[in-house]
């Protein structure tokens, strides 16, 4: 795919000699493959600058955070992506290097994933617009928490990061639409639990809790479930990184992760011992996709989850990751649904919480 696509670069470094009304982007084919193909502008309304009704890409500039963990961003420029368009056929718009066609792809994953939002039961315009900030300069802090190249999601900023790949990779990290909607689901729990995208988290940063511990794996548990649900693929990391940790139709339990109280004993003996949130949240997404697989539909999945968040978080105890497990599966209906979160919960966690609700006949 590389090979090909490197062609596409090679053409003439002029300007555009006709005005786009498709662009080309990554996108998954029927068969779940990724394809670059022709897209139609939709709300892109600048291809240059990338930059639409749903928010624009900002290159450089400068990452910030406060002692509360929230994040800033300040002093990026416009983007400038070189393209043209020669074929008065099909008027597409070919980017002239790769930063373009990931870019581009990260917008059109970002339209794709608007356009579904009302039908999971979201509103849009509570998330869009949202920002970008390309290649932007990180403080101390985000580097510890983050590998050198990654997308994320700045809480209380509300815009994204997006980081240049080092290694050569069929489908780059921000042109995967699986982590884009990954880290828009850490969006959408950030606002679930703390009511809106502008909010400061509920744990400071470098927080180091118990209850701190548990909601950041709650945070990546959820993101994952959102990516995994709203493209209905477990594994949506493998398009871009070969990652089985992560997969989520795994056979993945508490017996081989470390929880909270488990670290906090051992993390004054290591000077730089930093707390890994997705093996526990892998559990709980897991939990998730079997859901989805139990009841073959995942957009109901995902509102079983959800529901469960916004009882949980008014509850008041965003730290009590058992008593989320134990909401989601009280609010089950009886029947498919319920016996499958008991037999996750039974299967995934066993050792670590018993759910009483799913004592007696199920």
């Amino acid at each position: 795919m590389r090979a090909a696509l490197l062609l596409l670069f090679f053409v003439g470094a002029c300007g555009p000699s006709l005005e786009a009304t498709n662009y080309l982007r990554f996108g998954i084919g029927g068969d779940g493959e990724y394809y670059v193909s022709p897209e139609s502008m939709g709300t892109m309304q600048d291809l240059e600058a990338v930059s639409g009704s749903l928010g624009t890409v900002h290159q450089g500039g400068l990452v910030t955070m406060n002692a509360q963990g929230d994040t800033f961003y300040e002093g990026g420029r416009a983007m400038r992506v070189d393209f043209d368009v020669d074929d008065p056929m099909t008027l597409t718009a070919v980017p002239l290097d790769e930063q373009g066609l990931v870019l581009w792809s990260f917008y059109g994953h970002l339209e794709d994933l608007a356009g579904e939002l009302s039908d999971h039961g979201f509103d849009r315009d509570v998330f869009f617009p949202i920002d970008a900030a390309w290649t932007p300069v990180l403080p101390d802090a985000m580097l510890e928490m983050l590998p050198m190249e990654n997308a994320a999601y700045a809480t209380a900023g509300h815009f994204f990061i997006l980081l240049q790949d080092l290694i050569s990779k069929d489908v780059p990290l921000a042109a995967n639409a699986g982590i884009v909607r990954h880290e828009f689901g850490h969006a959408v729990f950030h606002w679930l639990t703390v009511g809106d995208t502008l909010a400061s988290s509920p744990f400071g940063a470098g927080a180091q809790s118990e209850s701190s511990l548990f909601y950041t794996s709650l945070h990546e548990g959820y993101a994952d479930s959102f990516a995994a649900l709203t493209l209905d693929d477990p594994d949506f990391f493998a398009a871009s990184l070969n990652m089985p940790a992560r997969d989520l139709s795994g056979d993945h339990s508490v017996a081989t992760v470390q929880l909270p109280a488990e670290f906090l004993a051992t993390a004054d003996e290591e000077l730089l011992a930093i707390w890994d949130p997705y093996p526990l949240g892998t559990l709980f997404a897991a939990t998730a996709w079997d859901l989805r697989l139990a009841t073959n539909d995942s957009a109901q999945a995902l509102a079983s989850l959800t529901t469960a968040v916004l009882t949980w978080t008014d509850q008041g105890d965003l730290g009590d990751a058992w008593g989320l497990l134990d909401t989601w599966v009280e609010q089950a209906p009886a029947g498919p649904a319920r016996d499958s979160l008991c037999s996750s919960a039974e299967r995934r966690f066993a050792g670590a919480h018993t759910v009483a609700a799913c004592g007696g006949v199920r």
